[in-house]
């Protein structure tokens, strides 16, 4: 593997780098998981005007899925509410989820 460093991408150094060190220090590897659990949150920040910034700190597995749902939400709002001029962006919108009935036919 290391006679080939120069043709890994940045990815697949990053993932050999990572199965190194857990095959080396499996207990770090676990602590750095439950470590990674436990810092999940969502925060929000009042400051920017008269809107609210929104971030969340979560698994990748959830952060992709939610991602994938949010722009599914925004697709089927195009079809349903094709005389609103909103963008895909601003369909997707969080304050969407909050708050569906309000966007249902």
């Amino acid at each position: 593997m290391l006679g080939r460093l120069d043709r890994l991408t940045r990815t697949s150094l990053t993932r050999v780098v990572a199965q190194t060190v857990a095959a080396a220090e499996p207990d770090r590897v676990e602590q750095a998981a439950e470590t990674a659990r436990r810092s999940r949150h969502v925060n929000l920040d009042g400051s920017c005007g008269d809107g609210i910034d929104v971030w969340a700190t979560m698994a990748a597995g959830a952060a992709i899925r939610l991602e994938a749902r949010v722009d599914q939400i925004a697709d089927m709002l195009g079809v349903v509410h094709p005389e609103h001029d909103e963008t895909k962006d601003q369909r997707r919108a969080l304050g969407l989820l909050a708050d569906p009935e309000a966007v249902l036919p």
